[in-house]
């Protein structure tokens, strides 16, 4: 939301961020940190070799361009905490975001990039980078919604339309999962 153009963002009534996480090794279990580099180091050799990143060459299982998978797996290799807000040339645009609308941050707990952590630290490291943005973070489980898995991918998954039904619950009526774990940002209570 905040990277699109001025004329655009004004035009958004209402956001929702779904799975969206921001995966970088400094946020990973001590014990997890060698597996993360090594996977993200290959995924930088496949695209140095491929010209891009193939389907099979991620574990996210997607194609993307040379430019924007270098992009990625280099800002997740950084030092950087927040590789992305981070981005001297993208930074402001957290930063001075001011919607008038409530951003709500719907996580799975289940998808692997959250590395079985509790709360999902790398889910809320993302809503903290949106610093006058009233957030709100959900944490849903699959058995909530009478799903085996959901996962990373999950929606996406015959079997999963319940999950839709709840994200039209979010966008249409303003109605948050009663049943998930919620975090808060910048506010007392959501007004959707």
């Amino acid at each position: 939301m905040a990277l699109l153009p001025d004329e655009l963002r004004s035009q958004i009534f209402r956001a929702v961020f779904v799975a969206v996480n921001n995966p970088n090794w400094q946020n990973a279990p001590k014990d997890f940190v060698p597996t993360f580099l090594e996977m993200w180091t290959k995924i930088l050799n496949c695209v140095k070799k491929e010209g891009y990143l193939p389907r099979d060459g991620s574990f996210f299982q997607i194609i993307l361009p040379a430019g924007a998978a270098l992009e990625l797996a280099n800002g997740v290799l950084s030092k950087n905490r927040k590789y992305f807000a981070g981005n001297p040339e993208l930074e402001s645009r957290y930063t001075l975001w001011e919607p008038k609308n409530e951003i709500i941050s719907l996580a799975f707990a289940d998808d692997a990039t959250l590395m079985s952590q509790n709360p999902p630290v790398t889910i809320d490291e993302w809503c903290q980078v949106f610093p006058k943005a009233k957030m709100t973070r959900v944490l849903v489980s699959p058995d909530q919604f009478g799903a085996k898995e959901i996962g990373h991918t999950g929606m996406f998954r015959d079997g999963n339309e319940r999950l839709w039904e709840m994200i039209r619950d979010i966008i249409v009526d303003g109605r948050i999962p009663d049943n998930g774990a919620i975090r808060r940002w910048n506010q007392e209570k959501a007004k959707l």
